[in-house]
């Protein structure tokens, strides 16, 4: 989704001085080991995670409209270094070959270089965040412990049935939601606010993150989800999410039976989908996405801030938040196609 030019007018600049810092900081002398390290970088991410510690800076300013401070840039591109070392981590532990259109490291340079380009740019972005303060080291640090865990536990849990809730949420609270509650609060570290209003911030960004993951895992499990990655992949891995969760509980002795192998088979895959589609789980999993986006904008168009009563205020940051997260609309495209549950009319954004 295209971002309003109404919204933060000086973003995309901000983003583009990100962007050429993110190849400065990691840029190595040596050609052989230069295009393993810049091969993410290069590529261009979406950039969500600075985007969301730039919009807490600006909403923070006296100005919400001046392009950001220095260190408010470096702290942004410090969460874009973590997030894209994960990427490096979660392509070689998935054995992924593509992502996003294209070669991962680990597939074009081997899965040593996967592995050791993934430690130096979480080692960079430690030092960046170093750079800028002991508050900032810590939250980074606290960071990348949460996301080890998150994904050690999903790892721990692979082909374990039944997966409750808590232990979903508690992994995805780790690997995903961390990094985005720690892009928010960052942002708002570098505008000088105080502990509470970093706190609003690190909700905003927490429960978008959970969202965001929840989307994500609806659309592994649908025919039109154009993820870039094979329908179902998740249950082939193991990996059993919340509409899994949900339609075990609907069609336990017909789904269970088929789970815990390892590659399912092709009728075996075919036949879980259906039922995970016929459960309602889809629809479920969509509705409590929602509601963390809900909770989420409520919380940050409270801020007693300067710009935060600004007329506009509400949707500039509406329209960042859908922005940040487009998984939103492909599912409601999805689901929409099921005559059983129209979910953009029952759950509107906002």
């Amino acid at each position: 989704m295209p971002l309003n030019g109404g919204a933060f007018p000086q973003l995309s600049g901000d983003l583009s001085r990100i962007q050429e810092r993110l190849i400065n900081l990691v840029s190595v002398a040596d050609e052989k080991l230069r295009e393993p390290v810049l091969h993410s970088i290069k590529r261009g991410g979406r950039l969500f995670r600075p985007i969301l510690a730039l919009t807490s800076f600006y909403i923070l300013s006296q100005d919400p409209d001046r392009p950001a401070s220095p260190a408010a840039l470096d702290a942004a591109a410090a969460t874009e270094l973590l997030h894209i070392a994960t990427l490096h981590h979660d392509d070689l532990i998935d054995n992924a070959q593509t992502r996003r259109g294209g070669l991962t490291v680990n597939a074009q340079f081997g899965d040593a270089a996967a592995l050791l380009t993934g430690d130096y740019l979480l080692a960079r972005s430690m030092e960046v965040a170093a750079s800028l303060g002991r508050a900032e080291m810590e939250l980074m640090s606290e960071t990348l412990s949460s996301i080890c865990m998150g994904q050690m536990l999903e790892t721990l849990q692979l082909f374990e049935h039944p997966r409750s809730e808590e232990d979903y949420f508690s992994a995805i609270a780790g690997k995903t939601a961390a990094l985005m509650r720690a892009s928010a609060m960052i942002g708002a570290i570098e505008a000088a606010a105080d502990e509470e209003t970093q706190a609003v911030l690190a909700y905003y960004g927490q429960r978008l993150g959970l969202a965001f993951q929840i989307w994500d895992d609806i659309l592994d499990l649908c025919q039109n989800g154009n993820t870039g990655k094979a329908v179902g992949k998740d249950l082939d891995n193991g990996v059993y999410t919340l509409p899994v969760i949900y339609a075990i509980r609907e069609f336990r002795e017909d789904l269970v039976p088929m789970l815990g192998k390892a590659p399912l088979s092709s009728a075996d895959r075919h036949a879980a989908l259906g039922l995970i589609q016929r459960s309602g789980a889809l629809h479920k999993a969509a509705r409590f996405a929602q509601l963390h986006v809900n909770d989420a904008i409520e919380a940050i168009t409270r801020l007693e801030c300067p710009a935060a009563g600004q007329p506009g205020m509400a949707e500039r940051l509406l329209n960042i938040t859908q922005h940040i997260a487009p998984q939103q609309h492909a599912v409601l495209q999805t689901l929409q196609a099921d005559t059983e549950l129209q979910l953009s009319q029952s759950v509107p954004l906002g």
